[in-house]
């Protein structure tokens, strides 16, 4: 038969694990803090961000690839578009996220692709025309897309 271990000597365990771990966490968080450096400021966080490589940017799947879409081919085309473009104009990041792939039949391609060019030139325009407004802070309503989309599309 095993003895129980006493309160006294699990509590005795529990305080000399818990010393074991600090006395290893502590020296693995000042290495990682020197490693990374303790100057925060604007300037080197800026610095920072400044020298990320932005060439390449993986391609966004369209919504209508992956959404039971039953919106108009060219429709969906030209909103998918939109999207991209004025993501890419927003992120003043080039093409990023340009992407004319599509799930629809081969027959119908054509009228995504056409609906998607025009719309990411119209993403585009807008992201250009308002260089502070990215698609987070986008003031419009999805009825206001939708609107504009089918007014274009006329």
């Amino acid at each position: 038969m095993s003895d129980p271990i006493s309160p006294r000597k699990r509590t005795g365990i529990v305080i000399g694990l818990s010393a074991l771990l600090l006395a290893i966490i502590i020296p693995a968080k000042r290495a990682s803090f020197a490693r990374f450096g303790s100057d925060t400021s604007a300037d080197s966080i800026a610095a920072a961000l400044d020298s990320i490589d932005t060439t390449y940017v993986e391609p966004s799947i369209p919504d209508s690839a992956y959404l039971g879409d039953d919106r108009p081919v060219d429709r969906a085309g030209y909103e998918d578009g939109y999207t991209s473009g004025h993501t890419d104009a927003a992120m003043r990041q080039g093409r990023g996220t340009y992407d004319e792939q599509n799930p629809y039949p081969t027959g119908e391609r054509d009228a995504y692709v056409r609906g998607y060019r025009e719309g990411y030139n119209a993403g585009q325009n807008y992201g250009r025309e308002h260089p502070t407004a990215d698609p987070k802070h986008d003031r419009r309503t999805i009825e206001d897309l939708v609107r504009e989309s089918d007014e274009r599309l006329r």
